[in-house]
């Protein structure tokens, strides 16, 4: 136990190097019914173990058998129980009947196999589920107070299943009594691609696979798209009967039934939306879809059905029914009124817990914020990022670093790079976690170690220091590490009781999994068992996360996709001024709609990023709800992690390439522990033949394989994000341990985890000191200082460039083989490139200049990761086809003579962005020409030995009479070159090429200015001439660009690109050797400076 001035000391240290500060509100989620429930139905078992020596065991086996069975008949005769089993299956409440046949059957005894699951859940499982389980807002406090009443609950909160809702919805649409009063928009997912029209996504199938939906675009069609999107851009929806007025003027030739049925089609389709669609940021969408359905004369029944419906969820959340049941089936009975096609338990539930003064020890809030910042520091690379990279390189491959490519140009497989493969996975598998995660061979060394260590004492726990997270730390790019603005943490805390909690004698478990989510996506779903105070403390947190970053919109995800009940989970409040809305209706007003139109997509070197073109802002998309991204649809998903591409991933400990082994101890780091103690055991660990054996020989080879790991009583079986608390003890849940390995694959086994906290140290409890197992998510932001850092300061502040209002058009950007401009790959060893731009490509440029087929050129060389030569040619007017044969003609005999490895026609994508915008680039193809004929000279000089300096003293030179014929003078030069090198960076380069650099630069006369330099000058001012001359000119009508603020780039954003292309042509892919000459020419600039100042002075 901590004394006083040491928690106070801990306290004061935590905070100080933390990187996130609690919001001071939290959420206490626990079972309805008690751990001292599951210690009933399991007590049976107790001292089973020391009696595995008795002649008569198979009976004792028998015996606790039936004795647990007793225990679960009486717990499933509590109403509350019964109810919370009606709820959350039908089928088992109806089969409870067969507990009561005075004989065992098959039937009877799967019956019992589920009820333990159900009932094990009810006790030991915190997540919100129905009535087994609830949940209650609390607040950080100087002492802790929490209690759970003695009725533990205090309100449910029932709402019709939302695929349900969608089901009435869409039956409505097509009723003729109610179609001509509804409202209209397109669904604002809809884009078009060819001659069709095209919705992403509308649901899924059984199999899980998402189904597009398409439609041609008719005349009809086209015309009913552009006035339907014409009324939205100006504010409202438009009415059925006005839209079907104006097609009728539009198309005399058709009737009105024919209208008609078109429009009935495209609503059924979801091309078209009603407003008698909810959304699901809407605070009640049942009552939404009954208010609307009350403003139309023709749909009196059945909105008084559907009243009827709104009528019995009230009842059943106010239980004003004496038998719960009655409440329940009068709802099922209501909504089968309503739509026949009614499934059972067409209803979700969720659950507040009655905890008494919810308050919880602050030092748990410190405690919490280092937890979270440990696991972000430690995690590895993003999942999401991963999962992009390629689609990341393949984006810079074809676009460039600065393009920023409109969402939907983008992601079609027609015109863009489509969507990433990682996403298109067929049936499931596009709901499968897409990766698990993975940490480099340093972290794996480190954790091994410890791992060994722990096997060579016999222990159980490992504890780490801060050199070792450090060291863990350093094992992750810090590239994509960058933290998120708000977290929540999942996690249990280890306490005999409240009063431990308050003498610091606990400890604070982390959950896996999740361990983290971004912050606010827990909390909304409940909305409406949190009261005001409540919402008003969640509001306040989203919006101190905006206020962190003022020059970036975070939106709201608003979107519908019809997939079993994941709907449900997806109701929250608008928590967002702005939102993306698809496949529904919005929920905010125009002006804070960001159209799927509106986005352009760009990147940064480690990450993606979203931007409006209408706001002029970054745009980060957010989801207010807990629903797994790999289960959102593509377009969404891809939006989501675009938007958190370069943030850390938020994951629990990972043991990388240990996860897979049969123990892994438990990781604790001073109070906090990051991972519990670990088993991962497989059926031929246990049974090496087979599972099939008599329930006597698996419990003694179960408790046989216990005594050889030190595996304890209590164990959490976990798959995914399920976990089930097994007795290893009780023949019953050995039964099920056997189940889950016969399912589980030969290889990966189960997966078990210790209770921790035990049973002993379960901390929360009720007035008669029962235990109850409880999960705590705590919100967390980042403090208010820590955004001025370089680690935050990436979000909306890192632009350099103006940010256009309009993207780039596909004509203005793509340049196919044939189009005014042809392109070649050739791929060559980088050595033998000057050849091939001094001999071979030199001579058809001149070849084809002469022939009057090209009046532009250049190149440029790269890798991806071969290396080659890009070789861009604009052919005069006329010429594009003769051009295009020509150059091919050229690659053959390339090929053929040996030269080059092999040649690829390709699409040129300009990059209008990176160099100042549509009206620069024309410009800035000549200046490349003037770049690479410049370079071309230069390099036939060196290759022929007519120049007595190297390609350093050479690109100098060069890169100085480029950025003088750009119009900077002397003195703007030198600032320039400064920027770019540290000031005594690679100052022996230098040193070794001075004399020739100032003899170059110097006027004549001066002292290191021979015949030979005189020589080598004269020659390099009469190739560069007329270059020179071209960038003249070019240059002036860049700055007048400037001027008028028609850049899309600041002059010195460009010259640096410039500079960098200009070496890349006469140097090649080599960095260190463009600093080298960086610095170079600011050594010769500093150096002439000082001689012309002396010598005016003198």
């Amino acid at each position: 136990m901590m004394s006083k001035s040491q928690r106070m000391a801990l306290k004061s240290a935590q905070q100080a190097r933390s990187l996130y500060t609690p919001a001071g509100f939290f959420m206490i989620r626990t079972p309805v019914l008690s751990f001292d429930v599951y210690r009933s139905f399991v007590a049976p078992a107790n001292g089973l173990i020391h009696r595995m020596d008795d002649e008569n065991f198979a009976e004792l086996l028998a015996t606790v058998a039936q004795e647990t069975n007793k225990v679960l008949r009486t717990v499933a005769q509590c109403p509350e129980v019964a109810q919370a089993l009606l709820v959350a299956s039908h089928s088992l409440f109806e089969s409870l009947q067969y507990l009561q046949q005075p004989f065992s059957s098959r039937r009877q005894e799967r019956v019992y196999a589920s009820l333990l699951r159900y009932i094990v859940r009810m006790s030991t499982r915190a997540t919100p589920f129905g009535l087994f389980s609830g949940m209650a807002i609390g607040m950080l406090a100087d002492e802790t107070t929490a209690e759970v009443a003695m009725q533990p609950v205090q309100q449910i909160c029932s709402n019709v299943d939302i695929s349900w809702l969608l089901e009435v919805v869409k039956s409505m649409e097509q009723n003729e009594d109610i179609r001509p009063h509804l409202h209209i928009i397109v669904n604002p997912s809809v884009y078009c691609v060819g001659s069709r029209a095209v919705i992403p996504f509308t649901d899924a199938d059984k199999d899980g696979n998402i189904r597009m939906t398409t439609l041609q675009i008719t005349p009809t069609v086209r015309y009913l798209l552009q006035e339907t999107k014409l009324i939205q851009t100006i504010g409202g929806p438009l009415p059925y009967h006005t839209l079907l007025g104006r097609l009728l003027l539009a198309f005399p030739q058709m009737s009105e039934q024919q209208v008609d049925r078109i429009l009935q089609a495209l609503l059924y389709r979801d091309f078209l939306l009603t407003d008698l669609r909810p959304s699901l940021l809407d605070n009640d969408p049942l009552l939404y879809v009954l208010k609307r359905l009350q403003t139309i004369p023709g749909a009196q029944s059945l909105s008084q059905a559907l009243g009827e419906v709104v009528t019995s969820t009230r009842s059943v959340d106010q239980q004003k029914s004496e038998d719960p049941f009655v409440a329940l089936s009068q709802l099922r009975e209501a909504q089968e009124k309503v739509y026949r096609h009614t499934r059972p338990s067409s209803y979700a539930i969720d659950t507040a817990i009655n905890i008494k003064a919810p308050l919880l020890n602050k030092a748990i809030g410190d405690a919490a914020s280092q937890a979270a910042e440990i696991l972000l520091r430690i995690a590895p690379l993003s999942s999401s990022f991963r999962a992009l990279r390629q689609y990341h390189e393949k984006f810079i491959e074809t676009y460039g670093m600065d393009a920023e490519i409109p969402l939907l140009t983008l992601l079609s497989p027609e015109i863009g790079l489509g969507l990433p493969h990682v996403y298109t996975g067929e049936g499931q598998q596009h709901f499968a976690h897409t990766l698990a995660s993975s940490q480099g061979p340093q972290h794996d060394a480190i954790l091994t170690a410890l791992f060994a260590e722990a096997l060579n004492k016999g222990v159980q726990e490992i504890e780490l220091n801060a050199s070792m997270l450090d060291q863990l730390a350093l094992c992750t790019p810090k590239v994509h590490t960058l933290p998120y603005s708000t977290v929540e943490l999942y996690f249990q805390i280890c306490a005999r009781s409240r009063e431990a909690l308050d003498t610091g004698n606990w400890r604070l478990a982390v959950a896996n999994p999740p361990a983290l989510l971004p912050g606010g996506r827990t909390f909304g779903r409940f909305h409406k068992i949190m009261n005001q105070k409540q919402l008003d403390a969640l509001k306040q947190y989203i919006k101190a996360e905006e206020a962190l970053f003022p020059d970036v919109v975070f939106a709201e995800l608003n979107y519908i996709f019809p997939l079993e009940r994941d709907m449900n989970v997806m109701l929250r409040p608008q928590l967002r001024s702005y939102e993306i809305v698809m496949n529904t209706w919005p929920s905010v007003t125009p002006e804070n709609r960001i159209s799927l139109d509106d986005l352009v997509v760009g990147v940064r070197p480690d990450r993606f990023y979203l931007r409006s073109l209408r706001l002029g802002k970054e745009v980060v998309v957010c989801q207010s709800h807990a629903l797994n991204i790999e289960r959102t649809p593509p377009l969404c998903r891809f939006l989501l992690d675009a938007s958190s591409s370069g943030y850390a991933h938020l994951s629990g400990f990972d043991w990388g390439c240990l996860r897979s082994s049969p123990f892994l101890p438990r990781v604790i780091y001073q109070q906090i522990v990051l991972s519990p103690a670990q088993w991962r055991v497989r059926a031929f660990d246990l049974l090496p033949e087979h599972l099939e054996c008599e329930d006597t020989s698996w419990f003694l080879r179960v408790q046989q394989w216990r005594n050889q790991w030190s595996v304890p009583r209590f164990v959490y079986l976990v798959e995914d994000d399920s976990r089930f608390l097994l007795d290893l003890e009780h023949p019953g849940f050995l039964a099920e341990l056997r189940r889950a390995l016969s399912k589980s694959h030969v290889s990966s086994g189960v997966l078990l985890q210790e209770m921790f906290p035990d049973a002993e140290h379960l901390w929360l409890q009720n007035t008669n000191t029962e235990a109850y197992v409880a999960e705590i998510i705590l919100p967390l932001i980042l403090r208010h200082t820590l955004t001025e850092n370089d680690t935050t300061h990436f979000l909306g502040k890192h632009v350099k460039r103006i940010e256009p209002h309009l993207a780039v058009r596909l004509e203005e950007r793509r340049q196919l083989p044939g189009d005014e401009w042809t392109s070649l790959k050739l791929y060559i060893p980088a050595k033998r490139q000057n050849d091939l731009i001094t001999g071979s490509l030199k001579n058809l440029v001149i070849s084809l200049q002469e022939q009057q087929r090209i009046d532009c050129w250049f190149f440029i060389r790269y890798a991806d990761p071969d290396p080659h030569v890009r070789i861009r040619f604009h052919a005069t007017h006329s010429q594009h086809d003769q051009l295009l044969l020509a150059v091919l003609a050229w690659g053959r005999k390339l090929i053929r003579d040996g030269l080059i490895q092999s040649v690829r026609v390709e699409e040129y994508n300009r990059e209008v962005e990176r160099y100042g915008g549509p009206l620069a680039f024309p410009l800035i193809e000549h200046i490349f020409c003037a770049s690479s004929n410049m370079a071309s000279d230069l390099l036939t000089l060196q290759s022929a030995k007519h120049m007595a300096f190297d390609s350093i003293v050479a690109a100098v030179w060069s890169l100085d009479h480029f950025f003088a014929a750009w119009g900077m003078n002397r003195e703007k030069r030198v600032a320039f070159a400064q920027e770019l090198v540290d000031r005594y960076e690679y100052a022996d380069i230098f040193r070794l090429r001075r004399k020739l650099l100032l003899g170059l630069f110097m006027p004549e006369g001066n002292q290191y200015f021979t015949e030979e330099v005189k020589k080598q000058k004269e020659t390099l001012l009469q190739i560069n001439a007329s270059d020179i001359a071209l960038l003249q000119k070019n240059a002036q009508v860049f700055h007048e660009l400037a001027l008028r603020k028609e850049l899309w780039q600041s002059e010195h954003f460009l010259l640096r690109s410039l500079a960098h292309m200009h070496l890349n042509r006469l140097q090649g892919i080599n960095p260190e050797q463009e600093t080298k000459v960086y610095a170079c020419w600011k050594y010769t600039l500093e150096s002439s400076q000082r001689y012309l100042t002396s010598h005016h002075q003198n």
